[in-house]
């Protein structure tokens, strides 16, 4: 799906999918969101939510 949209899949994971919130995604700062989608990608490795480990 990259090879076609290129930049606009990150965009759009940082968005959450929200298209009103596509501004905002591009606004943050490149190292922020990479080290966020970093993160995101880790924890679908895993298998885990955010908020899995927070109360424990």
């Amino acid at each position: 799906m990259t090879e076609k949209w290129g930049w606009y899949v990150i965009i759009y994971n940082l968005a959450g999918g929200d298209p009103l919130k596509i501004k905002e995604a591009t606004e943050i700062e490149i190292e922020s969101a990479f080290t966020y989608l970093a993160y995101e990608q880790d924890l679908n490795r895993q298998g885990k939510s955010p908020d899995a480990d927070q109360y424990r």
